[in-house]
């Protein structure tokens, strides 16, 4: 097993063809180059990005499917950002919990996950 870099079936669908045109439906413009896989530095990884900013973020919600575990503890600071919304995750594990931890310090952001059948549903909305 080689240790360094990941798979590119993962690399290129985690970041390219899901997390970034979900980044991308709160209006900032994205493009990202992948130069070279691997992680950063001992992988050799490489990438480039090209990032045109929004004025205002748009709230997002994610209704009708579930994202993956670890795409959920990735879309909690984007969507606190943005104002709030919801989404739903097969499960919220313990990177996330921890995620929604160190966002409430630092935003005026309020988290709650309820289940809901074999997913959880994570409101996110500005507190006061």
């Amino acid at each position: 097993m080689r240790f360094g870099r990941p798979p590119r079936r993962f690399a290129g669908r985690a970041t390219l063809k899901v997390f970034l045109p979900l980044i991308r439906t709160l209006g900032p413009r994205v493009e990202v180059q992948l130069k070279r896989y691997g992680f950063y530095p001992a992988g050799g990884g490489s990438f480039s990005a090209k990032i045109e900013p929004c004025q205002t973020l748009k709230p997002m919600q994610l209704v009708n499917r579930g994202s993956g575990e670890h795409l959920a503890d990735q879309l909690l600071l984007p969507l606190a950002l943005a104002g709030g919304r919801s989404f739903t995750a097969e499960k919220l594990n313990l990177h996330a919990r921890t995620n929604i931890d160190v966002i409430a310090k630092f935003l005026p952001a309020e988290f709650e996950a309820k289940q809901e059948n074999e997913c959880v549903r994570i409101e996110v909305r500005a507190s006061k």
